[in-house]
């Protein structure tokens, strides 16, 4: 897939081409693999850790290159219910030239969450006490930059707004603004469609939702990673949809206004780009990105191409 996107700036065309190892609890290496970007073909080692949280361990992966790297370390906050996993490949390219740490969200992948329901500010303030524990923050190594997808976007997004000291750049991939009315007809039908699942099909429900995961393949996803996927979205349990329903009723048009750090909005290439795309609007220092051609597997399919302008956007003055 070639790099092709557009990157604008309230209306104007903007140039795309425009630390170090932190502590040993850090858990042993996964697998070495080659990468290659413009920054290098480089050994990259993606690694698994743990680290303790308010509901027990956070579990993530962690990319960094084998020199010490001056850059901001960047963070990678997931879609739900899925895990960090999609982001394995993006960040052994990311992590050429810098610490990049991929989180499973609280109560996804393999990380401990909350029993019941939580507001999203409530994710947002354990992500911000999971840095300070890794030595990041005011009083430690600084801010972070963040890159969210959809519910990891709005966790990133809540971070930047509340913890603006913890947060140097952001980057917010299909982050959806909705009306107050848009969003509780969206929770209302969704979970309406998941109460019936269960109600009326009991565990045949699981077979009929591995069934539209399947049905909804597209050239960039494989079975493998859709098997995957769905294999994630099992962990959180019957109310699996609650990390969305959580990011669904977070008032993202009135609270995005109050975000103050350099953003990147990135409108992917569904039925759901406007309203990605409207995050531009609310955010005082945002830059919007098109990307018509990709996905959120993209970030798997061809991690250079979604990394390049992502880096440009990052490294830029």
């Amino acid at each position: 897939m070639a790099p092709a996107f557009s990157l604008t700036r309230r209306g104007a065309l903007i140039s795309a081409a425009a630390a170090g190892s932190f502590i040993a609890l850090l858990a042993p290496i996964t697998a070495a693999r080659e990468v290659r970007d413009d920054v290098g073909s480089v050994q990259v080692q993606v690694k698994r850790f743990y680290v303790d949280s308010r509901f027990g361990q956070l579990h993530g992966y962690r990319a960094e290159p084998e020199t010490i790297s001056t850059k901001t370390p960047l963070i990678c906050l997931h879609q739900t219910p899925s895990s960090a996993k999609i982001f394995k490949d993006f960040i052994a390219v990311m992590g050429q030239d810098r610490l990049v740490m991929a989180f499973d969200n609280p109560g996804y992948g393999s990380s401990d969450g909350p029993v019941d329901r939580v507001p999203l500010e409530t994710y947002s303030e354990t992500l911000a006490e999971t840095l300070e524990t890794l030595g990041f923050g005011p009083n430690g190594r600084g801010p972070v930059d963040i890159l969210g997808m959809l519910t990891g976007a709005k966790i990133g997004g809540e971070l930047a707004r509340s913890r603006p000291d913890m947060v140097r750049r952001l980057i917010l991939v299909q982050s959806l603004v909705m009306t107050e009315e848009q969003r509780l007809a969206m929770i209302a039908t969704l979970q309406g469609g998941v109460q019936k699942g269960w109600a009326e099909q009991g565990a045949d429900f699981y077979v009929t939702r591995l069934k539209s995961a399947l049905a909804e393949l597209d050239s960039e996803q494989t079975l493998d990673q859709a098997i995957t996927d769905f294999a994630d979205s099992l962990v959180a349990g019957e109310d699996y949809l609650r990390g969305g329903m959580t990011a669904l009723a977070y008032p993202t048009e009135r609270l995005y206004k109050e975000i103050t750090r350099p953003t990147l909005v990135v409108a992917l290439g569904d039925e759901r780009a406007e309203l990605a795309a409207g995050a531009a609007d609310l955010i005082p220092q945002a830059q919007l990105l098109r990307l018509p051609s990709y996905s959120r597997h993209t970030f798997r399919s061809n991690p250079d191409a979604m990394a390049a302008p992502f880096r440009a956007f990052l490294d830029s003055p």
